[in-house]
């Protein structure tokens, strides 16, 4: 697995461990079925990052909300596998860290209609915890 930036690389070890877990697990896999690396470009966000993007949101200026990054939960992965590819590799993933987490994660893929950069962005949503959301 490949961290894009060297605060990815110091970020992973401060991440939540379920997340460290599923991350070594779909590079594992990713590279043996696969033969590609997996890229990891963001784990944790601070609120600073949270407004740059969103700031311009009508929806985030009434409601600003937080992100999984921001809670050490969530990690984006670059988009280098054929959607097939990302199929099989997040129902894997999502079958074997489905208890005790909940694994939610969004596909952006290349030429989408939202204009991300085509991404992979996973969460870690259990167990939850109140201060997440005051």
């Amino acid at each position: 697995m490949r961290l894009k930036t060297a605060g990815e690389e110091t970020e992973f070890h401060d991440v939540d461990f379920g997340l460290q877990q599923m991350l070594l697990f779909m590079d594992a896999y990713s590279q043996h079925f696969f033969q590609v690396e997996l890229v990891v470009t963001e784990l944790i966000r601070t609120d600073a990052e949270q407004d740059s993007i969103y700031g311009d949101d009508p929806e985030y200026q009434a409601d600003p909300w937080k992100s999984y990054h921001q809670f050490k939960r969530a990690a984006d992965l670059r988009y280098n596998l054929t959607f097939e590819q990302w199929t099989e590799l997040l129902t894997m993933a999502e079958r074997l860290f489905e208890v005790p987490y909940d694994v939610f994660y969004v596909v952006h893929v290349p030429n989408n209609p939202d204009g991300w950069t085509p991404h992979v962005h996973i969460e870690i949503r259990v167990p939850y915890s109140e201060e997440m959301f005051a």
